[in-house]
């Protein structure tokens, strides 16, 4: 009977570790923000513990802040709008928000390769016929130390429409206490930290996670060259087609081609989706490159053009 009680004692908590260490005190989240002419980022805070349909859960607020780019690549001065508010809670391993009137898990951070997960999509019906749960494939899973500090993580990629229709995006990253890495939205919906998933259609809006920190974790960043609160400097008497920098193909396989009509490249960055510098190329007066990527693995990348005027431009890049 002792040893029973003492399993019992060991379990609860090793689950009660977990839900303490999603969404502390202190917990802030900064994404990299970039709609149709507009860029800057998102913040999203934890604001109180509350109580929904009798679970105890978390509020987060989100704001964003961003600058407007007109027709002649000027950013306007800075602008805020306050988003839904978030509700979520952890317990055994998995993490819920509140959607569609009901809690509903999002992440599973048990999951290992091979497994089949299923998501209740946020928005039904984004030409996926009559799909409301999305399957997922879990590609890998294991261990990354962010911080000094072990957190699981694990990639997958949706599974085909029951209509048989591909779903967007290819795949997704979720790292324990960070959440998802990235994310797409179709313009008019705003689900944040839920992933969001589509059948062809174009997603206008992408976040990424830039920066993470809590009461008791310290500052993380993706990219330490970025601060949190960035945004884009104003470009004055720049006309659009000085910043047309092509990156193609995408999806890429071996290699992706980099053209900058009016601004010499200096220099190339890769960093992979948990913000680790896989490549970093110096290049001499080139306006058109070519860089291999034959020796990185599938996934998605950013890639981050440094121009001789002193401007940087990132991309997201998938490679097959």
């Amino acid at each position: 009977m002792k040893k029973y009680i003492s399993t019992i004692f060991i379990t609860a908590l090793f689950f009660s570790a977990f839900s303490q260490k999603w969404c502390p005190a202190g917990a802030e989240w900064t994404y990299n923000y970039t709609g149709f002419n507009e860029a800057g980022y998102t913040k999203v805070a934890f604001e109180k513990d509350t109580l929904i349909n009798n679970i105890n859960c978390k509020k987060l607020s989100a704001t964003q802040i961003y600058s407007q780019q007109n027709f002649l690549g000027i950013y306007s001065d800075t602008l805020t709008s306050t988003k839904q508010p978030f509700f979520t809670y952890a317990q055994n391993d998995t993490v819920y928000f509140f959607y569609g009137q009901a809690f509903h898990a999002v992440y599973f951070l048990n999951a290992q390769k091979g497994d089949t997960l299923q998501i209740t999509n946020p928005v039904r019906s984004i030409n996926c016929g009559n799909d409301s749960v999305i399957r997922l494939a879990v590609d890998s899973s294991g261990i990354t130390q962010i911080n000094n500090e072990p957190l699981r993580f694990y990639m997958a990629h949706p599974i085909k429409s029951y209509s048989g229709q591909n779903i967007e995006p290819a795949s997704i990253t979720v790292i324990e206490k960070l959440g998802i890495y990235t994310q797409d939205y179709y313009n008019g919906y705003m689900f944040l930290m839920v992933p969001f998933f589509s059948c062809n259609t174009a997603l206008e809006q992408t976040y990424s996670l830039r920066c993470y920190k809590d009461d008791s974790f310290n500052l993380y960043q993706t990219n330490p060259q970025i601060a949190c609160s960035h945004l884009p400097t104003s470009i004055h008497n720049v006309s659009s087609q000085n910043l047309s920098v092509r990156v193609f193909p995408n999806p890429a396989t071996a290699h992706i081609n980099i053209t900058s009509p009016h601004y010499d490249i200096q220099k190339v960055t890769l960093f992979d989706l948990f913000g680790k510098q896989e490549e970093s190329i110096t290049y001499n007066n080139s306006k058109e490159i070519l860089v291999n990527l034959s020796n990185l693995l599938g996934g998605v990348y950013f890639v981050h053009i440094h121009l001789e005027n002193g401007h940087t431009l990132i991309y997201k890049v998938s490679k097959e």
